[in-house]
């Protein structure tokens, strides 16, 4: 796909190649390897006009940063797509409340990684304002989570864990990971070592399937 998108100079098919491939490295966990395929990507999207795929791959690039726990980073770049975010809503003269609560929810998640708790609290709230969309409920009580198990609240962290679980409603993706990271993080807090190797071992392996599966995923598209 790529190389027919190349040789025909389809800039919209060479971003999207480069934006699936650096999806599929960041499922393997092989971040450095995501990060040159979204920078290319986006290099050619600022070359071009601001669209809804250019967003998404702002949206995932910053969110690579706060994986890898690169606050530094994260912030540089959060900054940069809220700006890009707003400069698409002014040239289309509307709102798209979904959009400000993701940009909102990237800050306070960075805003916890750096420690400026309350802060965090005060961002999330702002975003939670904006969407009742059902993912960004589930991402506001994994973040949630990860604030009240840093502020020693350990009973509050395992209660945003077990809402976020249910607004899952049985799905299965790469977020359960992070929950169960957390999970993990907080009975280290509780000093219950057979629980934080329990929820570790299970975050491991439910990350090394997913990713299996969905890089073979990736891969097909791209042979196609």
């Amino acid at each position: 796909m790529y190389e027919k998108a190349k040789a025909n100079d389809h800039v919209q098919g060479i971003m999207v190649t480069r934006l699936v491939m650096a999806r599929a490295f960041i499922t393997q966990r092989r971040y450095a390897e995501a990060e040159p395929y979204f920078e290319e990507a986006l290099k050619v999207y600022s070359e071009e006009k601001i669209t809804p795929l250019s967003l998404e791959g702002w949206s995932r690039y910053c969110a690579l940063f706060i994986d890898t726990k690169q606050w530094t980073k994260a912030l540089e770049n959060i900054v940069l797509y809220d700006s890009i975010v707003h400069r698409y809503l002014d040239e289309h003269n509307r709102t798209y409340p979904d959009l400000e609560a993701d940009i909102l929810q990237l800050y306070a998640h960075a805003y916890t990684g750096i420690g400026e708790l309350e802060k965090a609290v005060s961002t999330l709230d702002k975003a939670d304002s904006l969407s009742s969309n059902l993912i960004m409920q589930t991402n506001s009580h994994g973040i949630r989570a990860e604030i009240a198990n840093k502020q020693g609240r350990y009973t509050d962290a395992l209660e945003h864990i077990a809402q976020a679980r249910k607004l899952r409603d049985s799905k299965i993706d790469y977020i359960d990971v992070t929950f169960l990271q957390t999970e993990a993080a907080i009975w280290s807090g509780i000093e219950k070592a057979e629980k934080t190797l329990l929820y570790s071992e299970k975050a491991f392996q439910l990350a090394d399937s997913l990713s299996r599966m969905e890089f073979n995923r990736q891969l097909d598209e791209l042979r196609t």
